[in-house]
């Protein structure tokens, strides 16, 4: 038998190309589960920055004292929920999540219909809704019927959620604080 030559460096060109790709695939894996960590720490701070703001809004319903501060409370509270539902449609929000959430969609549709039955209404051009995104949520997802003009016709769910006292007697308030007698 002869001694053959063998050209090693083929070879190690071949395992060197071999390790880099392992390489890359493997920081490719922990770069995605780095990124989803990631992903999942902004969704859960941004879902404890809602979840605090609607608690801080309803532990204002005793202080409600005027007819602006019942408004007040209802436009920011709707506000907050209808940036729930628009980043729901939008996936940033799991199905999961969004059941954390349904009192306060029921709670915020009752808001809406009180600043309807009152006539409180917004800035917008009558043809645009504000808080679409809640309204088309609450349609998809069949917590409440509407009519034509977005009118709440029925909702699923208790009607007994009931609002802050001041918003009940929402006629008897002053305009604003400067009106209320000391």
């Amino acid at each position: 038998m002869g001694s053959e030559n063998i050209d090693y460096s083929l070879i190690w060109v071949a395992v060197g190309s071999l390790a880099a790709a392992v390489g890359i695939f493997i920081s490719s894996i922990f770069s995605f589960f780095s990124e989803r960590r990631e992903r999942n720490s902004t969704l859960i701070d941004s879902l404890q920055n809602f979840s605090t703001k609607l608690a801080d809004l309803t532990t204002k319903e005793g202080s409600l004292k005027t007819k602006a501060d019942c408004e007040s409370y209802a436009w920011n509270y709707l506000d907050i929920v209808d940036s729930i539902a628009y980043l729901y449609e939008k996936n940033v929000i799991p199905p999961d999540v969004i059941d954390y959430f349904d009192n306060n969609i029921l709670y915020a549709l009752l808001l809406r219909e009180w600043l309807l039955r009152n006539n409180i209404r917004d800035e917008m051009p009558p043809d645009k809704e504000t808080w679409s995104d809640l309204i088309n949520f609450c349609k998809k997802y069949g917590m409440a019927e509407f009519d034509s003009k977005n009118n709440m016709v029925m909702t699923y769910g208790t009607e007994k959620e009931r609002l802050p006292y001041a918003m009940q007697n929402y006629d008897a308030l002053p305009e604003d604080e400067r009106l209320i007698s000391k």
